[in-house]
């Protein structure tokens, strides 16, 4: 049986989740595939490295790395004062 798949009861997609996307889009696609694994669907950093053919330290690094750059992307960047002559 084919269930219809109504877009106009979907919920909007909000500024938020636009940013969300963006942001995730930005990280390599490794990276944002284990961000994906690890943080939705909830696999250990051994999992995801045998995954990838690789250890558990890629998997620790490609997130350190993943979730400093979303860091980056969502926190303002703040210039210290400028110097003022007095």
């Amino acid at each position: 049986m084919h269930a219809d798949f109504n877009l106009s009861s979907q919920p909007a997609a909000t500024a938020e989740s636009l940013d969300v996307e963006r942001a995730l889009a930005s990280l390599s696609v490794t990276a944002r595939a284990v961000v994906w694994l690890f943080e939705v669907e909830g696999y250990s950093h051994d999992d995801i490295g045998r995954a990838f053919g690789r250890t558990a330290s890629f998997s620790k690094s490609q997130l350190a790395r993943a979730h400093r750059r979303l860091r980056a992307w969502f926190e303002p960047s703040v210039e210290p004062p400028a110097c003022t002559s007095i």
